[in-house]
């Protein structure tokens, strides 16, 4: 850091978070951001968690004798000083990258819709074709309108299901009922959550546990890829 008859400690802080290599995979790292009533609503990268932090604008949660308790930022880069957890280093600290930050103001749950698209019809159904129950990679699947389109069935989430080359064939235009086939469950349309995505991914940290419902690991979101 430049020298600056200004310069602090807090200095340091703000110039390393914004030039914090690229590379390192300390920052690749996810974080749970809680409301201020400890409910989930976004995951973070590591660097935006530490700029809120930094900011006041939250408090690190962490486990303390089996209970979960906070700490502003100051007093937390004076907790983590030694240990082997990951860190980030900045010119004069080293801070410890935390798993959960909790917003001191914001007391709102967003409001959102998953999105109907290929990629996420196929995490709904897990890769598992809805006619045969057999598991496929994407390349091996397609979707297929369980009411056909041409008497009126829509692309909808209640609607659409995975399934194989094969089934898909087999079915073709037809009717559950004049097809013979059935649904291995009916379809429905998921719900939203900040942290599908993660949970499916497995890259949610035990700590997390306490605050993600049971739903939340049933039903995976990832980008929309588009459907077809």
């Amino acid at each position: 850091m430049p020298y600056s008859p200004l310069y602090t400690p807090a200095m340091d802080t703000v110039y390393c978070f914004s030039h914090m290599n690229q590379e390192n995979t300390s920052l690749s790292r996810n974080v749970l951001v809680l409301n201020r009533l400890w409910q989930p609503v976004h995951i973070c990268g590591v660097r935006r968690a530490l700029s809120l932090l930094y900011k006041d604008l939250a408090h690190v949660v962490f486990r303390e004798n089996g209970s979960f308790a906070t700490v502003a930022f100051p007093h937390w880069t004076e907790m983590n000083g030694n240990g082997d957890a990951l860190c980030v280093r900045t010119v004069s600290m080293r801070i410890h990258i935390p798993e959960i930050i909790l917003l001191k103001n914001y007391d709102r749950l967003p409001l959102r819709e998953v999105k109907l698209t290929r990629r996420n019809v196929y995490l709904r159904d897990s890769n598992t074709c809805q006619y045969c129950g057999r598991i496929f990679r994407e390349g091996d699947l397609n979707l297929d309108h369980v009411l056909p389109r041409h008497l009126g069935g829509g692309t909808t989430w209640t609607n659409v299901v995975c399934s194989c080359v094969a089934c898909n064939l087999r079915k073709g235009e037809k009717t559950l009922d004049t097809s013979g086939m059935g649904l291995m469950r009916p379809p429905r349309k998921p719900r939203w959550s900040p942290f599908n995505r993660i949970a499916f991914r497995g890259d949610a940290y035990p700590s997390w546990e306490h605050f993600l419902s049971p739903s939340a690991w049933k039903v995976q979101i990832t980008v929309s890829d588009g459907l077809s």
